[in-house]
């Protein structure tokens, strides 16, 4: 695929999927063999229905979370996206009980791509532990002086 071709694309994927919330639409854009890695997993999710799965779960607990795409980079058949999200607490996340919090945060999200326009697979890096604080799950750390 020509970058912007793939560039194009990506942007129907973050919209379809994450903006929409639909996790059934994963199945136009990763392959059955599709896997998506991130740290804290305990094993990467697994295909079209694992991916969802993992992504039903935060829909569940912010139910009126929007995703802003800051930067799309792509090069060969790989894909870089920095992007922002903001939602409000209002349904279980794991075990963490809903807290109404609104909260932002941020991730970087690797894709690789196949000559077919589908998602092989992915690696996500996100602000985990900032998120958990602004939940109130973990503490914020008070300045330090030295």
């Amino acid at each position: 695929m020509k970058p912007e071709e793939l560039r194009t694309l990506i942007r129907r994927f973050l919209d379809e999927v994450l903006n929409a919330h639909d996790s059934r639409a994963l199945k136009r854009f990763c392959t059955p063999d599709f896997t998506y890695n991130m740290p804290g997993q305990r094993f990467p999710a697994k295909g079209p229905e694992g991916y969802g799965q993992f992504l039903q779960g935060y829909f569940t607990a912010f139910p009126d979370m929007r995703f802003s795409f800051d930067d799309i980079i792509v090069e060969g058949n790989r894909v870089a996206v920095r992007w922002s999200a903001f939602g409000t607490h209002k349904g279980n996340l794991g075990n963490i009980p809903p807290t109404g919090k609104h909260v932002t945060t941020s991730a970087m999200h690797f894709s690789r791509w196949n000559e077919a326009g589908m998602a092989v697979e992915a690696w996500q890096i996100g602000d985990a532990m900032g998120l958990l604080q602004q939940l109130g799950v973990i503490p914020t750390p008070s300045h330090v002086t030295a």
